[in-house]
């Protein structure tokens, strides 16, 4: 898939493949952006071992996934979210 947006190109490539250290047939998404002023590119892999996934459904996941992980460290760094930690299981009876 290409699309360009002012002077940004956006290529989406998909594919299956196997790696030589991994057991399982890897779903591979890379996205590439070349400013086409400039020249300069930049890209990002993107790997599932679900093979069924599309590109789309690959990208949103990853990004709900940063999405939950800002949240995380969000969380840790500016409401002190790290000083609280379950060590054991309580269970707290009612009655």
């Amino acid at each position: 898939m290409t699309d360009e947006e002012k002077h940004i190109q956006t290529k989406i490539y998909q594919m299956e493949m196997l790696h030589r250290k991994f057991a399982d047939i890897l779903n591979i998404v890379i996205i590439q952006k070349i400013d086409t002023i400039t020249g300069k590119m930049t890209h990002v892999n993107l790997f599932t071992t679900d093979l069924t996934l599309g590109y789309e459904k690959t990208i949103d996941y990853y990004s709900l996934r940063f999405q939950i992980e800002f949240i995380f460290r969000d969380s840790k760094q500016y409401w002190g979210m790290e000083d609280f930690m379950n060590i054991k299981k309580h269970l707290s009876t009612i009655g």
